[in-house]
């Protein structure tokens, strides 16, 4: 499991900057964890269950991160602040595209989106079907009003976290090709 945090800094002169800024918590994932972390807005049901979990809590975040990131707050929230609410919330999988903010958002935005939050981990999209999931098939070049909305400001954080994204899977190829050629293994603290 890669855990990064990236920041994406444009500079006055117009350059776009990658900054990876933590590997927090980040592993190789043999086996089921149970360590019980995360921020509680993003956290996946099967950390909170704590009966082991998997690469698809990573999936289960994407999922809420591009829901922020379309419509400007996030999926799962307590009125009252209140973070046993929260997580019933999140246990329960209750969230909805609310009106007016998800008016202009495209049907395959949602669509992909229902399929990263989905509260059995078993039946949550995985990496790979995300990556054949027409929305983002479709690729960062080609993102148009026609998949992001008529929101620009949500097109260009969308196309920003895609480019931080091909930067990151960039970087752990490099890794793994370092790692290999090398015959060592990387760690990365």
């Amino acid at each position: 499991m890669l855990s990064i945090s990236l920041q994406v800094h444009k500079k006055p002169n117009g350059q776009v900057l990658l900054k990876l800024a933590d590997f927090g918590l980040a592993m190789v994932v043999k086996s089921p964890i149970f360590t019980v972390c995360g921020t509680p807005t993003y956290v996946a049901p099967e950390i909170l269950e704590e009966a082991g979990y998997g690469l698809k809590v990573d999936m289960w975040a994407a999922g809420v991160i591009t829901y922020i990131m379309l419509c400007g707050f996030p999926p799962f929230r307590s009125a009252k602040k209140d973070q046993d609410e929260l997580f019933d919330l999140i246990m329960e999988g209750d969230y909805e595209f609310l009106s007016p903010y998800w008016d202009n958002v495209s049907d395959e935005a949602k669509d992909l989106i229902s399929k990263l939050l989905v509260v059995n981990h078993n039946e949550r999209y995985s990496a790979e079907e995300v990556l054949l999931h027409p929305w983002v098939k479709h690729g960062a070049d080609s993102l148009d009003r026609e998949f992001l909305g008529e929101n620009p400001g949500a097109r260009r954080k969308f196309k920003a976290a895609a480019l931080a994204v091909q930067g990151a899977k960039r970087f752990e190829n490099l890794a793994e090709q370092f790692q290999h050629q090398r015959g060592e293994k990387i760690i990365i603290t």
